[in-house]
This record gives C-alpha cells, structure tokens and sequence, in this order.
C-alpha cells in the first residue's frame, strides 16, 4: 500500500512539474481570478483560497 501511495505522489508531482513548464502558478492563479469575476461576479478575489486549491488539486491533497 505504501509503494502504491508513493508511486501516485510522484505521478502528481510530474504532473505537477508539468503543468507548471507550459503555464506559471500565478498565471494559472490569474486566469481563475479573471474567471471568478467575470462568471461568477466575485468581487473579493480569495488568492488564498484559489492558491490552496490548485495545490491541492494538482498534489491529489484531499484536506482542501
């Protein structure tokens, strides 16, 4: 099970490493900003929240 888990934390870091090569974290970050005030009409931008989650998304971290 540990090696199971193991092998899955380096396929979302790779993942991870990825992602970031094509687009910066902040650029990414932007990107749903604009999206939340433009879609949704979020005035207050929630950086912290919007940080946390792609973290989160692109670690696999299920504790958002």
């Amino acid at each position: 099970m540990r090696t199971f888990l193991k092998e899955k934390a380096n396929i979302f870091n790779e993942f991870r490493e990825e992602v970031f090569s094509h687009y910066s974290q902040a650029v990414i970050e932007d990107a749903v900003a604009r999206l939340l005030v433009e879609i949704k009409g979020i005035k207050k931008i929630p950086y912290e929240t919007i940080t946390t989650t792609l973290l989160g998304v692109l670690s696999n971290n299920r504790n958002l």
